[in-house]
């Protein structure tokens, strides 16, 4: 039941928009020169989000983590980026890898 009004997805944004709603407010304003709030979600800086499918991807700094994220991660967003001409990207620490990050485009795992 993602999808219906009392949805995972719906019950996010609820939760999203009274708890973080200032946060949101101020990515979403016409003078933010920074990237947007980040897919359907509506991800901004410093929420905690988990990993939904196993996926191989470089971590940043390179060697210092596992090049891999397993289903069920949890993680926090650490750094937002507007891409230059690119799509916005947001990047993510996992608290099994708290020594790299992991750098995420929208529609990507």
């Amino acid at each position: 039941m993602r999808n219906h009004e009392f949805g995972t997805t719906e019950i996010n944004r609820k939760i999203q928009a009274k708890y973080r709603g200032g946060l949101l407010t101020t990515a979403k304003g016409t003078w933010n020169k920074g990237p947007k709030p980040f897919g359907e979600q509506e991800i901004v800086w410093t929420d905690k989000v988990m990993q939904s499918i196993n996926c191989r991807k470089n971590s940043y700094p390179k060697g210092e983590g596992l090049d891999y994220v397993a289903n069920g991660e949890i993680g926090l967003v650490v750094q937002t980026s507007k891409g230059n001409g690119k799509a916005d990207s947001i990047k993510v620490q996992f608290s099994t890898q708290p020594t790299s990050g992991y750098y995420y485009p929208p529609f990507r795992c």
